[in-house]
Parts: structure tokens; C-alpha cells; sequence
């Protein structure tokens, strides 16, 4: 499966499904880290990419009103 992993994700959860043999790719390697949540859903959408993120309340809606190929949506807490 592949991913696209949110600027909000840590990094040890990408490392953790490329061992497991996932495709991963990270936000700050091809959007800027400005980049706006649709933005980044549309870029996840039209590589076929299912999102994965900390930012519940923003893509919670958007999952609502975009097409999307699937949102994961982390909660960590410290």
C-alpha cells in the first residue's frame, strides 16, 4: 500500500510501514510545508495514495466533501 504522510506525523510511524514493505512519501518531500490540507489530500488523491495524518477535525471534513483513496487519522499523545 502506499502513503503519504502528513507534515504532523512523526517520522518513526514511516519508517515503521516501510519496513513492512509500504510505500512512503512525505509532504516536505514534494509540497511545501505551507502547504494547505486540500492541497495535500488532492496531491495524495491523484497518485493513489492513502493519507495519514494527526489533523482529525480538518481532514475529518474533508473526507466528507473530497474523494479520496483513504485517511488514516492518528491520534499521539506525549
Amino acid at each position: 500500500m502506499n502513503f503519504f504522510l502528513d507534515h504532523d506525523v512523526p517520522v518513526d510511524v514511516g519508517r515503521m510501514l516501510r519496513l513492512k514493505g509500504h510505500g512512503i512519501q512525505y509532504l516536505h518531500e514534494v509540497l511545501p510545508k505551507t502547504a494547505d490540507d486540500l492541497s495535500s489530500l488532492r496531491y495524495a488523491v491523484s497518485r493513489g495514495k492513502v493519507v495519514i495524518t494527526c489533523n482529525r477535525g480538518d481532514f475529518l471534513q474533508l473526507a466528507a466533501s473530497e474523494p479520496h483513496a483513504g485517511i488514516d487519522l492518528k491520534c499521539i499523545r506525549n
